[in-house]
């Protein structure tokens, strides 16, 4: 990760242990894709985790930020300036350790909540120092790598719908390089297809 301002970074990336860094990008990353989810203006962001990265709750918190104001603010957003500008928004920001109950040695979830009280939550770990997963998006359990250009939809869980989706695509010479699908109790799924 490239840090901007490094000298007047708010975190201390140098305290910051390796296994965590990756959490950090992790944050910034999974706030930004609830940024593009969830479009409204922000009113909050909550970053919860577990596990030993819970010990890093406000690094990863100024770097959820800087992910999910990116669609509103553009460059004027950075690690120096989120928590502040967050404030002068009138935008809460919050933090929660949670108890080690997923499974998952360590685990962060960022939420998102936009004008109007729609809220995205998204759930991620990091499998080694260079392998994040986004695990979990609004209750329905994935697995995705957070890169790429990546196209969501939901759905009802009936049958012909990732045909349907693959013929549209391929009419688009749109060629598919990951198809993630994932269901929830309401018989809805959601769909992650990651594009080249």
């Amino acid at each position: 990760i490239a840090y901007p301002n490094a000298l007047n970074l708010p975190v201390k990336v140098s305290e910051v242990p390796s296994f965590a860094l990756g959490y950090l990008e992790l944050a910034q990353k999974m706030s930004f894709l609830a940024s593009q989810i969830n479009k409204g203006a922000l009113e909050s962001i909550k970053v919860t985790a577990e596990g030993e990265i819970a010990s890093y709750l406000e690094p990863l918190l100024t770097f959820a930020i800087v992910g999910g104001a990116k669609q509103s603010l553009g460059e004027n957003v950075n690690y120096v300036n989120a928590a502040f500008l967050m404030k002068e928004m009138g935008v809460e920001a919050l933090t929660k350790e949670d108890k080690n109950t997923s499974g998952y040695k360590n685990k962060i979830c960022v939420k998102l909540t936009t004008s109007g009280g729609d809220t995205t939550t998204i759930c991620g770990t990091m499998f080694d120092e260079n392998t994040a997963r986004v695990m979990n998006i609004n209750g329905f359990e994935v697995d995705v790598e957070p890169k790429g250009k990546m196209i969501f939809f939901k759905n009802s869980d009936v049958p012909g719908v990732i045909g349907d989706v693959g013929t549209t695509l391929s009419k688009h010479n749109i060629n598919i390089a990951d198809f993630r699908l994932g269901r929830n109790q309401h018989k809805e799924a959601l769909a992650v297809i990651i594009v080249d």
